[in-house]
């Protein structure tokens, strides 16, 4: 199968499942451009990262149009991602390879870890 018909069926099951459940497009889509498309972790991570555009726009297209967006939270959110993302960006320029893939595999057993954790109601 050609590589952009794999990575349009990975951003379609990542997409749906991220939109629809809130589990993060980068736990989906990180570990199969790393491991089994076999993307160095730089060029994984930015195209977990930039691949996500799409799915965030048609959500909060479909959101707004719906009327579900509370926009100072979201405003307050998005500030901070924005400025975290500088962050991340900059430190992960200066990681070597192997270290990146290291922190994306303990981050994932740990984002694994606490959604089995029970639910407190």
């Amino acid at each position: 199968m050609d590589l952009y018909i794999k990575l349009a069926f990975l951003g379609l099951i990542a997409g749906a499942v991220s939109s629809g459940t809130a589990i993060g497009w980068g736990l989906i889509t990180a570990p199969i451009l790393l491991l089994v498309l076999r993307f160095p972790p730089r060029q994984g991570v930015l195209l977990s990262v930039i691949g996500a555009l799409g799915y965030l726009l048609a959500l909060g297209a479909y959101r707004h149009l719906s009327g579900g967006i509370p926009w100072g939270a979201t405003l307050a959110l998005t500030l901070g991602s924005f400025l975290g993302g500088l962050v991340g960006v900059v430190t992960a320029d200066l990681l070597p390879a192997a270290a990146m893939k290291r922190i994306i595999g303990v981050m994932t057993i740990i984002a694994g870890v606490a959604l089995l954790m029970p639910w407190k109601e």
